[in-house]
């Protein structure tokens, strides 16, 4: 698989912008900074409870690692500052008028995503086909149908597929617990509320995901009604 480079362009009001990349592709996603880590990227710094990880072969999150550049640009911003986001990749360009909350929250999303966090393994499938700052719904739909094809390809390799979407709702259980030890990190490491209200807004979509796939057959059935009249 070829390199896929995402790009997080924001511009604020003064004319001043600020660049992120984010590179997918070959298992080589983003690196973090190659020097010093600060003391709230430590293991042990609110370590997450789950967290299967250790000091001696791991002094650092891999998570905080990863999301360091963006939180040390964030922590002076307040959350309300208004940004223009564009978000580039090799097939196309968004843009959106929107706050440094919202916009970072998204980019946080798919830096977690591409981090060497066991918990968010699950999500780089979502992170290769990346939708800025998406709703609800879309957050839930992509979600589902992303474990469903999971399963798919497990039951393709004679393994015992999940329908029933159990796995699904433990994978958002575990990163919402993420997300938790990680807005403990933060917190002395920013000035400003924009990185803390970054994790909240994520951990919002986590909580909303399980809830969805309880409701999942009522909400998308309609989607599908027309296809399954139509087959043989």
């Amino acid at each position: 698989m070829s390199s896929h480079i995402i790009e997080y362009i924001f511009t604020f009001p003064g004319g001043s912008s600020h660049h992120f990349t984010v590179a997918l592709g070959d298992d080589q996603y983003t690196a973090p900074p190659s020097d010093t880590p600060p003391d709230w990227t430590r293991l042990e710094f609110n370590q997450c409870p789950h967290c299967p990880l250790n000091k001696e072969t791991r002094p650092h999150c891999p998570v905080a690692t990863t999301i360091r550049p963006m939180v040390e640009f964030a922590s002076q911003l307040p959350s309300i500052q208004e940004v223009a986001l564009e978000v580039r990749n090799p097939d196309r360009s968004i843009h959106l008028n929107t706050t440094a909350q919202d916009g970072f929250s998204s980019l946080l999303g798919l830096l977690i995503a591409t981090s060497d966090c066991p918990y968010a393994i699950p999500f780089r499938p979502m992170a290769r086909f990346h939708l800025p700052q998406p709703s609800c719904e879309e957050t839930s739909f992509r979600a589902v149908s992303t474990y469903l094809l999971s399963q798919y390809f497990k039951y393709k390799r004679g393994g015992q597929p999940d329908w029933d979407l159990h796995g699904l709702k433990e994978i958002y259980s575990n990163i919402r617990t993420v997300n938790s030890s990680l807005s403990k990190r933060l917190k002395p490491a920013v000035a400003e509320d924009a990185p803390l209200n970054a994790v909240a807004i994520l951990d919002a979509f986590a909580l909303i995901v399980p809830m969805a796939i309880d409701d999942a057959e009522e909400e998308f059935k309609y989607l599908f009604e027309p296809t399954a009249e139509a087959a043989p």
